[in-house]
């Protein structure tokens, strides 16, 4: 399976890597790109380009598999399954407000659910125009999710990988609800200003990489890549695909904000800055926390509720999220890692023998079942959570 994936990559990407390093190399586009944002930034296309065209190979091949298995392990028990994983998926559509608009954000929404006996018609014309969403249906819409997916072993774990596809496809089915209207909404004010086809499929695709989240090599930051470190480094930001796409629409908005400002524009520059607060952290933590909690009711839950704010404009930096998380009170532990609470949780596993032999069943059961799912990668998180739900 390996080696036909290999073939199959090589096919599709040959050309377009050799051309972009063709264009890149070139002693007047180097100095242009050093001159204008600095020596590291060619510096990181350079990395870019040669994990693009080798994603599975960076880092130690041997070692690599089995961290590769423990991160697919930790991203099923923590997100297969999960109900307000599925729901926030959402939240995505404010990001697409900041970038695309309101009106046609909304218009894309309209067209594709408005009329349900067309939504079929119109999801298969948007795919037939774009492979690149017809390709994102199952997997590129996480980092996480697409690497666990693609490491397959048909005869020793099949049953486990029919678990992998149950727990995801779900979350899967959420992110189209999603990218679907905002890819369509991009479609059609791209027609409507003139363009031509594919102009216009180019710019809907465009829009969908700029403002959702995205799995695949050639989409992600190099800390999502894992600064050089393959699958080591790829353990520190993990669960973390959806905030980089968030960073880099903050930072854009910041240096915009910037520019405004040293032109004197403080109206102006306010206004965008403070309406990229709201649909970039304010209201993705609001919709986050009526999803996961219901509607605030005192004070405490509004405190809440901005913890969340501050936690999605600082989410794509790996670690210093994990330290503002603590400083806010959301964690008892530094964890710069989800690795470490995965640790912890099947540490505290056995503890649920005791619990059970104390009486508090269902206390005992959650965490034995918890413990399991770093390492079996079975859903047992929303299992667990179920099952506490139950007995309450």
């Amino acid at each position: 399976t390996r080696s036909i994936n290999d073939n199959i990559h090589d096919l599709t990407h040959r050309e377009a890597v050799n051309d972009v390093w063709w264009i890149i190399r070139r002693p007047e586009i180097r100095q242009a790109v050093e001159g204008s944002l600095g020596k590291n930034y060619w510096v990181q296309m350079k990395r870019w380009l040669q994990e693009v065209s080798a994603p599975e190979q960076i880092g130690d091949p041997g070692a690599g598999n089995i961290l590769r298995r423990v991160r697919g392990n930790i991203s099923v028990a923590a997100m297969g399954l999960k109900f307000s994983v599925m729901l926030c998926q959402v939240t995505g559509l404010t990001q697409s407000v900041h970038k695309l608009g309101a009106y046609w954000t909304a218009v894309g929404i309209k067209e594709l659910y408005g009329n349900p006996l067309r939504t079929k018609e119109i999801i298969e014309e948007i795919y037939r125009k774009s492979p690149d969403l017809a390709g994102r249906n199952r997997t590129s819409y996480d980092r996480d999710i697409h690497d666990t997916i693609a490491m397959r072993n048909p005869l020793a774990e099949r049953l486990k990988d029919k678990w992998v596809d149950i727990a995801f496809k779900p979350i899967g089915a959420l992110d189209q609800a999603v990218v679907n209207p905002v890819w369509y909404g991009a479609y059609l004010k791209a027609t409507k200003d003139g363009k031509a086809e594919a102009d216009a499929v180019y710019y809907a695709d465009a829009m969908v990489r700029i403002t959702q989240p995205m799995g695949a090599a050639k989409d992600m930051s190099r800390a999502q890549r894992g600064w050089g470190y393959g699958d080591a480094g790829k353990l520190l930001t993990m669960f973390s695909t959806f905030f980089s796409g968030t960073q880099n629409l903050i930072w854009e908005q910041f240096h915009e904000t910037k520019a405004d400002f040293a032109e004197g524009n403080y109206l102006k520059g306010g206004y965008k800055a403070g309406r990229a607060a709201l649909l970039m952290a304010l209201l993705p933590a609001l919709m986050e926390a009526l999803i996961k909690e219901g509607v605030p009711e005192d004070e405490d839950d509004l405190k809440d509720i901005a913890k969340g704010a501050v936690s999605f404009t600082v989410g794509g930096m790996p670690v210093f999220k994990d330290a503002i998380s603590y400083w806010l009170g959301d964690s008892y532990r530094f964890r710069p890692a989800p690795i470490i609470e995965s640790v912890e949780t099947v540490l505290r596993a056995p503890g649920g023998v005791v619990d059970i032999l104390e009486g508090e069943t269902g206390k005992g059961v959650n965490r034995l079942v918890r413990g399991l799912g770093p390492l079996t990668g079975i859903p047992w998180g929303q299992i667990g959570t179920t099952l506490k739900g139950v007995e309450e």
